[in-house]
């Protein structure tokens, strides 16, 4: 399997953020820089048998009291993950797992993993602090060990991408649920210069290169924990039949392809992402998770979709501008809260008036 997954640090304001980090370094007392923040070695608690030779519970050595009090890293770290079991993980589970089944599998299941693998712990820590942003506490700071905890997480990851194994491989899709979600948040959370495009470019991307931990690996998460979060059978058809409101603008999208397409190629990436659309359009239509809107539209999809949407082919945004209306519909979440209406508003910006007709539906599922 090729490493080169765009498991990278999604956002581009990373090196500023450890500027800012590099500054609390500098402050008297603190212990919220990187090089504080790495992770510990194997612990060095006193062993059973070598308490036959401790010292009594009341005499204990000024070498064994400043060894029991907690370091303010360590401190932070069971705060964050106090967060995450309290709050960031009902949030995990609202937007990833159905009503009708286990919703305690980010709650219980996911802490067991983290607790076995830096990975996953990494990554849980990441989006606690996250959402701890997202909510307005201490953004700054709290930006800064998202990104840390991320950062070190991919580190742990990249190696994994080639030795993938029945054993690591629940981690391996844990750790890769929270990068998309991360994805999102952190955006919202930088002060990145680059437009609506080209971030939702660079989260449907990552998504989309995610698929050879999924969909090549699907025996793996069948049998996985994680299973709850597949979605159930039987799967629709293409035929199913939508709203008239949908179906319109899905004809609308057909029609432009035979006077947009230069080439055959062409032609059929545009017929085989317009195809894409329908079929998460009557994913959501219907009693689903509602995870799949993150995740099927774009690992369905042509890599040379995603470089035409970067490049403001008009029929490429109308199709993105559609489906930002699933996106949308999950605006409760805090992790997905805003997204939909951005990238609707930011293609309409784009397009030529003479392709708002593609989009009509979109803007009127979005307006406020």
């Amino acid at each position: 399997m090729s490493s080169n997954l765009m498991f990278i640090s999604s956002d581009p304001t990373t090196e500023r953020y450890k500027k800012i980090a590099s500054t609390v370094e500098s402050r008297p007392g603190s212990d919220l820089t990187p090089s504080s923040m790495i992770s510990r070695g194997p612990s060095t608690d006193t062993s059973p048998a070598d308490t036959s030779t401790s010292p009594s519970f009341t005499s204990t050595s000024e070498s064994n009291v400043a060894d029991s009090h907690f370091s303010d890293t360590e401190r932070e770290r069971l705060r964050l993950m106090h967060h995450y079991t309290l709050h960031t993980a009902k949030t995990l589970a609202d937007l990833s797992i159905p009503t009708d089944r286990d919703q305690t599998i980010w709650h219980n299941f996911a802490v067991e993993l983290a607790l076995e693998n830096d990975l996953m712990l990494h990554g849980l820590l990441s989006l606690s602090a996250l959402h701890l942003a997202l909510s307005g506490i201490s953004k700054a700071r709290h930006t800064i060990l998202a990104i840390h905890h991320h950062d070190l997480g991919l580190a742990l990851f990249r190696p994994y991408l080639t030795n993938i194994t029945a054993q690591n491989y629940e981690s391996i899709f844990g750790f890769t649920c929270i990068v998309m979600l991360y994805a999102f948040g952190i955006q919202r959370c930088s002060e990145s210069t680059a437009n609506t495009i080209e971030k939702v470019h660079q989260i449907l991307t990552l998504i989309s290169n995610s698929r050879p931990i999924t969909k090549s690996h699907i025996q793996a998460l069948r049998h996985s924990r994680w299973s709850i979060m597949m979605m159930p059978e039987p799967y629709p058809t293409l035929d199913e039949k939508l709203s008239d409101e949908m179906e319109a603008m899905l004809a609308k999208l057909m029609q432009r392809v035979s006077i947009t397409a230069i080439t055959p190629s062409q032609a059929e990436t545009y017929v085989a992402v317009i195809q894409s659309l329908r079929y998460v359009l009557i994913l959501t239509s219907t009693p689903r998770p509602a995870h799949v809107t993150l995740v099927i539209f774009p690992m369905l999809n042509p890599s040379e979709y995603w470089d035409m949407m970067l490049n403001h082919d008009p029929l490429a945004l109308a199709v993105l501008a559609n489906y930002a209306v699933t996106i949308h519909r999950l605006g409760r979440s805090i992790w997905m809260e805003g997204w939909g209406k951005e990238m609707v508003d930011a293609v309409h910006a784009i397009l030529a008036p003479e392709w708002h007709d593609c989009i009509s539906w979109a803007l009127d599922e979005t307006r406020e």
